[in-house]
């Protein structure tokens, strides 16, 4: 089941993006192509490009998006179906990518990922983030007029026992285990990012690595995500109460879709290649517990509570084993012009709001 956002909501997010102040006409005619495109911050970087000519005078981008489930980009992109400037493909970024239908192709922003562990379908995990880059990398050394390759990566890659209050930038890794059950997704991610800069230096393909962490709003997959912030979107949604299997005094740093899709944006007009960004709203901390009772104060059933029943082993993308806080250091985003806007109760606010309207 996938419950898509209401499109009224994501435009007016949209139309925030683009009156960013940012080059937007020199997108004028670009071919770009986007990977996992129905999934959340990449249908807002698609839609973003799409309405592009209702704000300036320019020839519209052809953006070609690659999916793995055809009804759900479907319900997604209802809107732009019949746009002959968008084309669907459900073409299998891990087997070989044939260049003849790509042909043309300047920009590959691959987004397609599993965005957490799934102790069930390990491997399916990895591929899309070690085997999907490999493929499309080869892709865009057979492309003649290619410009850039931005591979979407995680905060993850830094590490897991980081000491907690610590902002972490770019450049600081930390320990983690490799044979964990939770391996499949950052150690993926870390040989991706491997892979692109591999690829960068000795077939001199230009590369960006964006590095995202929390990052949320309309779009989110409310009924196949098991993560702590969309489970509780979903029951403010459902009209059920929100139940915590720890104390909910876990500290996390979220980023509302505008905020993450901006900072997007000012990478990919930048000329810095070879180099990592961490995409995060580095004021918009709070505690687990903190973030379900702003939830439950939005919810459009005003009877739904906070529960607690820590009896239970925690499940979701994030194990509630400890307090550690985790703060995203983005110094290197902030030189380029970006400053985070939404707030987390303003983006709960509006996420909500997009499927309810």
């Amino acid at each position: 089941m996938y419950k898509p956002p209401n499109p009224k909501n994501v435009r007016t997010d949209i139309k925030e993006i683009i009156h960013t102040e940012l080059p937007w006409k020199s997108l004028s005619g670009k071919k770009i192509l986007v990977t996992g495109a129905a999934g959340m911050l990449a249908a807002y970087i698609v839609e973003t490009l799409l309405l592009l000519p209702a704000y300036f005078e320019c020839d519209p981008p052809q953006v070609t998006v690659l999916v793995r489930n055809r009804d759900k980009a479907e319900k997604r992109f209802s809107g732009y179906i019949d746009n002959p400037n968008f084309k669907l493909k459900t073409d299998d970024i891990c087997t070989c990518l044939e260049p003849d239908i790509f042909l043309r192709t300047e920009v590959i922003i691959h987004a397609a990922s599993i965005s957490r562990p799934d102790g069930k379908k390990p491997v399916e995990v990895m591929a899309p983030n070690i085997i999907g880059t490999w493929n499309l990398l080869e892709l865009a050394r057979k492309l003649p007029d290619f410009e850039q390759f931005i591979y979407f990566s995680s905060g993850i890659v830094n590490g897991e026992n980081i000491k907690s209050g610590i902002p972490v930038s770019e450049e600081m890794f930390f320990p983690s285990s490799c044979t964990s059950p939770t391996a499949c997704y950052s150690e993926s991610k870390r040989a991706g990012e491997t892979i692109c800069l591999s690829f960068m230096r000795q077939y001199r393909i230009p590369v960006k690595l964006l590095r995202y962490f929390g990052s949320y709003g309309p779009g989110m997959d409310l009924y196949n995500d098991p993560r702590a912030f969309t489970s509780f979107v979903k029951c403010a949604i459902d009209g059920e109460n929100i139940v915590l299997h720890s104390t909910g005094e876990e500290t996390r740093f979220w980023c509302y879709i505008t905020d993450a899709t901006e900072a997007f944006f000012k990478v990919f007009f930048g000329s810095d290649y070879g180099e990592a960004w961490n995409i995060a709203n580095d004021e918009a901390g709070c505690m687990i517990r903190e973030l379900a009772q702003t939830v439950v104060e939005l919810a459009p059933d005003k009877k739904i509570s906070v529960q607690f029943d820590i009896s239970k082993v925690p499940s979701g993308y994030t194990p509630f084993k400890s307090q550690q806080i985790t703060v995203p250091d983005i110094t290197k985003l902030r030189k380029i012009g970006f400053t985070p806007k939404i707030s987390i109760r303003e983006g709960l606010r509006r996420t909500i709001n997009a499927y309810c309207s």
